[in-house]
């Protein structure tokens, strides 16, 4: 609701009055007064007069009359004299029991039917607030004369997710892929009951059962992330302790008592070795992807407190050494050139070496990068080579039982080796697993059917990578439907309406498929099975005096406007909403000199009848309505 102007009757005086109708009538806002030009004066001293002699409003308030006087779109009584001179005075008939105005929706949201006037309040309710994806605000305008008050800004509601949807990001587990144990990552997506991601924050639950237990985490979703989320489990070591593969399952689920199957898995064992008298290198068995950093130990063991080493290292292919570090206890000198490492330390103290055998240590830690230019999908090698490792009593160290210079022993996922050739790693391209597609609003309503106006929301379609995260696809991408209720677009960038449908559906599939991979996006849409339209008022009358200075003082008439109610439905579901200024736009006249539209209204021009026509998507006649203007 609007509040008018606020004054009393006491405190207002007949000048202030004069005042106020004088700028309503210089500025010609009230389209249901007769034509002022240049008879300000006259207009305002009439104004005064319905205002102070006629009450219009049920406190009596003049000011609040004033107001309210240029609220009518129609002018249902002319004056009671057909000139307007400066000394003639002119009443309208404008005894009124409720406040006539108007609104405005900016936002989500459509009226949920025509205003609802009462003694002193004009009621607009609001619904279809599908209009606008979760999380949209929308506000309410409201126009009584010269008066206008904005509501507040009232928001779609987010709900509570109904549906869920995973894909697993690597299905074979690497006892080193996370330490302690390896790491099993799923990406998960929730959507509401009508197919929206906007959804309220959750949270979402993997769990992985294998022979030892089960393990379960979760992730949160929320509206800010479409609805999609990471779930990263890190599996016991023990698990992957057996001598040869195991097998475990992969649930998720809404909740964490309600999981349902997603795939198993494949976890590889731990390798078993022994450092003894030897130095060497447990290279990364899981997959390294373009742009990864990681950490390389080099063991060593002399038996007894090794007192001086000297090693080297190379790298080859898209593997790069960055940086080292050397325990402080080691007195080094180390060279790097990226692809080749050398260090020779000796013990700096070694009056503190711990007496008798010892277990073996980490001498040294390099730090290797992947290029991030690599295409991925091959194997780099890593070579060692030991050139000479001493003991605290300074007795030469036989790495495997041979003199040095000797090549290091490397362990990677093929098992151990002590070649020249060295050790392999697997650096992975960042393959595709798997695709998450959305629809940014999900339900859509079909106002195309009425304005002509294509009604769309875009597609986004997140791929799963094997490096367990998310990267959206722009192309190569492919959709479809066989849906009447919706299409989509050529390139896949968005679903759409465009009034050239026949129905509406609960969810219809449009499938997407990029980088190999296929999924199925719900879209809800309402169609406004049936409309009624209805005329304001069908009779518009000249209204005497009121001539238009800018035609040859022709007479002028009254104005009328369509009222529009669309009933919008899917299946046996329904909701209605006053579309009037939808329809607006879309009315055409049979015979102009009659009765001609202007902005959206019909304005009377001479006395006769015509038919206006309300015209929808592709010139398809959606309804007609008789005008009659009389003199």
């Amino acid at each position: 609701t609007t509040t008018a102007l606020t004054s009393t009757t006491s405190t207002t005086t007949t000048s202030q009055l004069y005042t106020l109708c004088a700028s309503l009538c210089a500025a010609d806002q009230c389209n249901d007064w007769p034509d002022v030009g240049a008879n300000v004066d006259a207009c305002a001293a009439n104004c005064v007069q319905v205002c102070t002699s006629q009450p219009c409003t049920p406190s009596g308030d003049p000011f609040s009359c004033v107001s309210s006087i240029c609220s009518f779109t129609e002018c249902p009584v002319g004056p009671t004299t057909t000139t307007m001179a400066p000394t003639t005075s002119a009443s309208f008939n404008t005894n009124r029991s409720h406040i006539s105005g108007t609104f405005s929706l900016t936002g989500a949201g459509l009226a949920a039917g025509t205003p609802v006037a009462g003694p002193s309040t004009l009621t607009l309710s609001v619904g279809a607030l599908h209009t606008a994806r979760p999380g949209v605000s929308g506000s309410v305008t409201a126009t009584v004369g010269l008066l206008t008050a904005t509501s507040g800004a009232y928001q779609t509601a987010l709900r509570s997710p109904a549906s869920i949807r995973a894909v697993l990001a690597d299905d074979v587990i690497w006892h080193d892929s996370a330490l302690p144990g390896g790491r099993v990552a799923v990406a998960l997506q929730a959507r509401d009951a009508s197919g929206n991601v906007q959804i309220t924050s959750s949270s979402l639950f993997v769990a992985v059962t294998g022979p030892l237990g089960s393990v379960q985490g979760s992730c949160g979703a929320t509206s800010g992330t479409a609805g999609t989320c990471i779930a990263q489990l890190t599996l016991p070591s023990n698990w992957f302790s057996s001598a040869a593969n195991v097998t475990a399952n992969v649930s998720y689920g809404l909740t964490a008592s309600a999981l349902v199957p997603l795939q198993p898995v494949v976890l590889m064992p731990k390798p078993l070795y022994v450092v003894d008298s030897n130095v060497l290198i447990e290279l990364p068995q899981y997959n390294l992807f373009p742009g990864n950093t990681y950490s390389i130990d080099i063991q060593a063991s002399a038996g007894l407190a090794i007192s001086t080493f000297t090693l080297r290292v190379d790298v080859a292919g898209p593997l790069t050494i960055t940086a080292y570090t050397v325990p402080t206890k080691w007195s080094a000198t180390a060279q790097n050139t990226g692809t080749g490492f050398g260090i020779n330390a000796l013990l700096a103290n070694p009056a503190s070496a711990p007496s008798g055998v010892q277990p073996s240590e980490v001498v040294c830690t390099l730090t290797v990068s992947v290029s991030s230019l690599t295409a991925g999908n091959v194997f780099a090698s890593v070579t060692g080579s030991i050139e000479s490792i001493t003991d605290i009593r300074s007795q030469a160290v036989k790495p495997n039982g041979q003199l040095t210079p000797t090549p290091m022993t490397f362990v990677d996922r093929f098992g151990t080796t002590s070649s020249v050739g060295g050790g392999l790693v697997y650096v992975s391209a960042r393959n595709v697993v798997g695709i998450l597609p959305y629809v940014q609003q999900a339900e859509l309503v079909n106002t195309a059917v009425l304005t002509g106006s294509r009604v769309s929301s875009s597609i986004t379609i997140f791929s799963v990578l094997q490096s367990g995260q998310l990267s959206t696809i722009s192309s190569p991408l492919a959709c479809a439907t066989v849906s009447a209720a919706v299409q989509v677009a050529a390139n896949c960038s968005s679903v759409y309406v465009d009034g050239t449908e026949t129905d509406g559906a609960a969810a219809a599939v449009v499938s997407v498929s990029a980088g190999g991979y296929a999924a199925q996006v719900p879209v809800r849409v309402w169609f406004p099975a049936n409309q009624s339209y209805w005329l304001r008022d069908p009779l518009l009358q000249a209204v005497p005096g009121w001539l238009d200075g800018s035609n040859g003082c022709a007479q002028r008439y009254q104005k009328t406007s369509v009222q529009a109610i669309a009933t919008f439905s899917i299946d046996s579901q329904h909701f209605d909403a006053d579309v009037s200024q939808l329809i607006a736009a879309r009315l055409q006249s049979s015979n102009s000199t009659v009765a001609a539209v202007s902005a959206g209204s019909i304005v009377g021009k001479l006395p006769g009848s015509s038919t206006i026509s309300i015209i929808g998507a592709g010139n398809l006649l959606l309804g007609s309505l008789t005008v009659y203007v009389t003199a």
